[in-house]
C-alpha cells in the first residue's frame, strides 16, 4: 500500500488498541478522533474484567472474552514496557451475590450455566462468602465466586495505549470529525473529514456509539449516501457510574448484586456501576440512577453508608440489537468494523486488536468470529 494504509475512526481503547497492533505489523495507520482520545466510553467505564456465560454472549463472543482475559496480564506488561506507564490491574476475583430466595434461585441457575464453558466458578454459602469478605452484608444467602475476574484502571489504560500507538508510528488526528467514508469503484478509498480527505485502502470503524452515524460518499460525487438500515445497527446505551471514597479499603473482590457492582481501587476510590438506559445521546446524570447505585452499594457493603461521595459520571456504550460486537469486513470492501462491545469493551480490547489485525491482513483470526461479523444483520 501507499499513502496512509489504514484509517481508524475513533481513539477509544478499542480503536487505539487496533491501531497499535496494526502499526506493530508494519502498517501506516492514521487514527481520526472527533475529540480528546479515550474520553468517551473508554474513560467512563468501570474497568471490570468479568466474562461469564448466560449473559449476552454466544460461544464465539465468550471465547473472545476468555482469550482477552487470559492475555490481559501480558497486554498490561507490554504497555508498561513500551510506555513506562504502570496501569493498575488486579485479578481480584468477583462475588455475584444473592440476598433473598428469588435472587438465590436465579443465581444458582446462572451458576449451572458456567459449567463446561472454560469459566472458573464456585458456589459459596454465607459463611464462605463472609470468610472471604467480612464487610459484605451478613444476611447474604450465597454467591458465585469467579476467581479469575478482575479490574483495570480504564482511564490509565486508555491513555497508555494511545501513547503506545504513537510510539509505534500511528498518526493521531484529534478534534477532527469524520463526515463520510469515501468509496471509489465500489470499495473504500478513504475518509472525508471536516478538514479534507484522508486517502486509504482500509478504513476501520471503531467510533463506538457513533459508529452507525457515518455515511458513504462516492469519491466522484459531492452527495453523501447515508448507510442503509441493513448496515450494522449500533446505538448508544447510557451508563451512570458513581465513585465513593473509603479507607481502609473495605473489600478486595468485586461484589455484584442486582442493581450494581462495587469495586475498590488502589487509590481509595470505590467505584459503583452501572445503570443501562436507552435514551439516545443524553448524558444527564439522574437522581434515580445515583440513588439506585447507592442503594445497591450499601446493600452489598453496609459500611459504605459512611463513605464519602466523590463524583458521578455517564458514558455512552455502543450497543447492538443482540448485544454482541461487530467485528470484520462488511458489504463495502475495505470497510471493517470494530464496535458494538456494549459493556465489555475494556475486557475485549486485547483480543479485538488481534482479531482485526488478522482480518485486515487476510489471515485467519486466532479463534472464529463468524457469528460477530456485520453480515449477521442481513447484509
Amino acid at each position: 500500500m501507499n499513502r496512509t494504509d489504514i484509517v481508524v475512526i475513533g481513539a477509544g481503547l478499542i480503536g487505539s488498541s487496533v491501531a497499535w497492533r496494526l502499526a506493530q505489523h508494519g502498517h501506516r495507520v492514521t487514527v481520526v478522533e472527533k475529540g480528546e482520545p479515550g474520553v468517551e466510553a473508554s474513560w467512563a467505564a468501570a474497568g471490570l474484567l468479568q466474562p461469564e456465560a448466560g449473559r449476552e454472549a454466544g460461544p464465539q463472543l465468550l471465547q473472545l472474552w476468555l482469550n482477552s482475559l487470559a492475555n490481559y496480564g501480558a497486554f498490561i506488561a507490554e504497555i508498561r514496557e513500551v510506555t513506562g506507564i504502570a496501569v493498575e490491574y488486579r485479578t481480584t476475583g468477583r462475588l455475584v451475590a444473592a440476598f433473598d430466595e428469588v435472587e438465590e434461585a436465579a443465581l444458582r441457575e446462572k451458576f449451572q450455566a458456567q459449567a463446561g464453558t472454560g469459566i472458573r466458578a464456585e458456589w459459596l454459602g454465607n459463611a464462605a462468602v463472609r470468610a472471604l469478605e467480612s464487610a459484605v452484608a451478613p444476611d447474604i444467602r450465597g454467591a458465585i465466586l469467579y476467581s479469575d475476574h478482575g479490574l483495570v484502571d480504564n482511564r490509565q489504560l486508555t491513555s497508555a495505549v494511545v501513547q503506545a500507538a504513537r510510539r509505534a508510528g500511528v498518526t493521531l488526528r484529534t478534534y477532527e470529525t469524520v463526515t463520510a467514508i469515501q468509496t471509489s469503484g465500489g470499495r473504500v478509498s478513504g475518509v472525508r473529514t471536516d478538514r479534507g480527505v484522508i486517502p486509504a485502502e482500509i478504513v476501520i470503524n471503531a467510533a463506538g456509539a457513533w459508529s452507525a452515524g457515518l455515511g458513504l460518499q462516492d469519491a466522484n460525487e459531492s452527495r453523501v449516501t447515508i448507510l442503509s438500515p441493513s448496515d450494522p445497527p449500533v446505538y448508544p446505551a447510557k451508563g451512570e457510574i458513581i465513585a465513593l471514597q473509603a479507607r481502609p479499603r473495605p473489600l478486595e473482590r468485586v461484589i455484584t448484586i442486582p442493581g450494581g457492582s462495587v469495586s475498590a481501587r488502589a487509590d481509595g476510590r470505590i467505584v459503583v456501576g452501572a445503570t443501562v438506559r436507552d435514551v439516545g445521546f443524553d448524558r444527564e446524570i439522574t437522581a434515580d440512577g445515583v440513588a439506585r447505585m447507592l442503594t445497591a452499594a450499601i446493600r452489598a457493603v453496609p459500611e459504605l453508608k459512611s463513605a464519602r461521595f466523590l463524583e458521578a459520571w455517564t458514558g455512552l456504550r455502543p450497543r447492538t440489537p443482540d448485544e454482541q460486537p461487530v467485528l470484520g469486513e462488511g458489504r463495502v470492501p475495505g470497510l471493517f468494523w470494530a464496535t458494538g462491545h456494549f459493556k465489555m469493551g475494556i475486557l475485549s480490547a486485547p483480543a479485538t486488536a488481534e482479531v482485526l489485525t488478522a482480518l485486515v491482513e487476510g489471515r485467519e483470526p486466532p479463534f472464529p468470529v463468524d457469528d460477530l461479523t456485520p453480515w449477521r444483520f442481513g447484509m
